[in-house]
């Protein structure tokens, strides 16, 4: 095996052999990185049901027909339980990549939309007080329950660079349960809250 392929592969590779180009010209790559982004986010603005007030898909199977069978039973709260909460908040956070890669400046009205319903998620107590099927599956407890956050994405991690501290520019991780941190790295001299994750 020769040393430019060996670092890439456990074990060995037998049988060898360098394959000749039929042509010497070099294709041009046509991959189009903007039209792909417009392509995403006419996806994201076609998931949203309007007319449920922009209830998110979450249940989804390109594939199948239908494409959009819930996986847990349409219920009063959403036609796709699963949907509320987490999967609005990851729809959300995606616009505004999918907008600068496409060119776009502006929110449309899926967006706002969204939004909208997001924030009435929350209640005079600033806790979300949703269905439990949204997070938990399959409900034990009667159909009425409901499930009180203080956010409305259970887990996810965060990076960043850290430009506070002056002549240091610093990528930091941050790991969120709720709207808490529970665990930053790197630990070190100018970040030293969190010893070790929880």
């Amino acid at each position: 095996m020769s040393n430019s392929l060996s670092k890439y592969f456990r074990g060995t590779i037998s049988n060898l052999k360098t394959c000749e180009c039929s042509s010497t010209q070099l294709r041009r790559d046509e991959l189009d990185l903007t039209a792909t982004a417009k392509l995403s986010l006419n996806y994201l603005r076609g998931n949203p049901e309007s007319s449920r007030n922009y209830e998110s898909k979450f249940s989804l199977g390109p594939l199948g027909i239908p494409a959009h069978v819930p996986l847990l039973p349409p219920n009063k709260y959403a036609y796709d339980p699963i949907s509320l909460c987490d999967t609005d908040c990851r729809m959300l956070w995606q616009y505004p990549h999918m907008r600068e890669m496409a060119g776009e400046s502006g929110t449309c009205k899926v967006e706002d939309g969204i939004m909208s319903r997001i924030l009435s998620y929350h209640k005079n107590d600033s806790l979300l007080w949703m269905n439990p099927g949204a997070w938990v599956g399959p409900m034990s407890s009667p159909p009425g329950d409901k499930l009180v956050l203080s956010w409305a994405v259970p887990q996810f991690r965060q990076t960043f660079k850290a430009t506070s501290v002056p002549d240091h520019d610093q990528t930091v991780t941050t790991d969120w349960i709720g709207n808490k941190v529970i665990d930053v790295e790197p630990h070190g001299k100018y970040l030293p809250m969190f010893g070790s994750k929880a």
